[in-house]
């Protein structure tokens, strides 16, 4: 579990789920101070690097409540509504079957983001490195 103090703001955690470990600077949450507030990034392969294009995405919070979306068709950037409520969202992309078949029989990358901002309305940036796992996150 990986913790942020940003002062006054509040703080932010990351927690590593069972099959996605952060690592490295890039996969880091970013608060950023904006009139959006929501959570947003970008999908990549995590063997290549590359944006992954018009892909699912979806996220759950604690309160059950469920987005679903698809990254830009250009860039790989995904955003879910703004002003979501505060809470623990599990952030998912998602690919079935995968493109190798052989390697998994799931293609993509999850992440648990604690949104949380306290009074000033922020965004949080979540990107998500797509990798084969053997196991389904549903």
């Amino acid at each position: 579990m990986r913790k942020f103090i940003l002062g006054s703001l509040g703080t932010i955690t990351l927690l590593s789920c069972i099959f996605f470990v952060m690592t490295g600077a890039s996969n880091r949450p970013h608060l950023i101070m904006e009139d959006r507030p929501s959570i947003y990034g970008i999908v990549k392969d995590e063997a290549t690097g590359d944006p992954l294009l018009g892909i699912p995405v979806y996220a759950v919070n604690d309160k059950d409540q469920r987005w679903d979306l698809y990254t830009n068709e250009e860039t790989g950037d995904y955003r879910l509504p703004d002003n979501i409520p505060e809470g623990i969202y599990t952030v998912v992309a998602k690919i079935v079957p995968p493109p190798d078949p052989q390697q998994g029989n799931w293609y993509g990358a999850i992440a648990t983001v604690n949104y949380s901002c306290g009074e000033l309305p922020c965004a949080i940036r979540q990107d998500l490195h797509c990798t084969y796992y053997e196991n389904s996150p549903e």
